[in-house]
């Protein structure tokens, strides 16, 4: 339980570091209908100002 605590700290902090960088896919996560599917808002992908 405390390894789990540890890696959700982990990411959480990593995800406020890199914020501006990383977007959700919504081509993938929406796929099959608005967050249809276990994995909400956990696909990302690197954000290109291109």
């Amino acid at each position: 339980m405390e390894k789990g605590s540890q890696k959700m700290d982990d990411l959480r902090s990593w995800l406020t570091n890199h914020q501006d960088e990383y977007l959700v896919d919504t081509h993938y996560q929406d796929m099959y209908g608005y967050n249809g599917s276990k994995n909400w808002n956990s696909i990302l992908k690197r954000f290109s100002e291109n």
